[in-house]
């Protein structure tokens, strides 16, 4: 696999700590075998401290991410990477491409690799749970860090239904995204931000429904198949869980009984599935004090 790397020159600064611009397009071209894929990605941070990685879920991109990238003192010490996983946001949608949880890992690893970069930290949302802990082991991060995380056959809720929907259909259904704007978003946060919704359904849109429905066929598999949370279990770095207090409180939220055995866990007040979109700032005290002290006072 061939990579080639773009940056704005803004981005050459060595001691960069300003994010970058929401309006800036950044891609970086990977060719293989099989596909040629541009994937659009996020950088914020000094160019040569601690990395940190993160990967979004099934139906997002890299604007989940937007608090996190625009919060100057998490940027201040570390350098953030984020990108529209194949498929989503900006990136291209190839039909040739598998879209499996492992392939997504070696295409980050590939955009990690091109630009000399070992994370210190992988931060895996839902889908990209798994995404993470594929990564985690081409990488050989020391911290992993994941999102209401989908790992286990008991996460799996509503994507099965993706996966099994034709796509045709999903397509179809981004319509709903206009008319009623909250239809979709109500699934993912809790409160009724503005900003937050348009992240939704923007992000919905983009991805093709045909590309919905096979990642998510991946997702299923990846949760179904025991070697994923075993991988978690046997990562030999710090581990962390982070939570949004509906899915804590939930009574039908079954984790596995040895789960918060091997990993710490922070719930995030009146937080839906996307926490960092329901509760910014308390979820980016969170990942500064695990990536900076690999604790947090309100654990829970």
């Amino acid at each position: 696999m061939t990579v080639s790397f773009f940056l704005n020159d803004s981005s050459q600064d060595e001691y960069k700590v300003e994010p970058q611009s929401f309006n800036d397009i950044l891609t970086l071209p990977i060719a293989d075998s099989q596909s040629n894929l541009h994937i659009h990605y996020r950088m914020a941070g000094p160019l040569h401290a601690p990395a940190v990685v993160l990967i979004h879920g099934l139906g997002c991109s890299v604007e989940f991410w937007c608090h996190v990238l625009e919060d100057r003192q998490l940027v201040r010490h570390n350098l953030f990477l984020a990108m529209d996983l194949p498929g989503f946001g900006l990136s291209s949608k190839p039909r040739g491409y598998d879209y499996s949880m492992k392939s997504q890992a070696e295409a980050i690893a590939q955009l990690l690799k091109n630009h000399n970069i070992r994370p210190k930290a992988i931060v895996g949302f839902s889908m990209g749970g798994p995404i993470a802990i594929h990564l985690s082991r081409l990488t050989h991060a020391e911290q992993l860090i994941l999102v209401e995380p989908t790992i286990t056959e008991n996460d799996l809720v509503i994507t099965p239904t993706i996966a099994a929907t034709p796509g045709w259909i999903l397509e179809l259904l981004k319509v709903i995204t206009h008319i009623y704007p909250w239809y979709f978003a109500r699934l993912l946060v809790r409160r009724r931000d503005a900003h937050s919704i348009k992240i939704i359904n923007r992000a919905l849109r983009r991805v093709p429904g045909w590309v919905m429905s096979k990642a998510a066929k991946e997702l299923v598999r990846a949760a179904k198949d025991p070697a994923t949370y075993k991988a978690f279990k046997e990562f030999p770095g710090q581990k962390a869980v982070i939570l949004g207090q509906h899915l804590a409180e939930d009574p039908v939220y079954n984790p596995p009984d040895d789960m918060f055995d091997h990993a710490s866990c922070y719930v995030v007040p009146g937080a839906g599935h996307s926490v960092m979109l329901d509760n910014p700032e308390f979820f980016n005290e969170i990942l500064m004090g695990t990536i900076e002290r690999g604790m947090f006072s309100h654990r829970y």
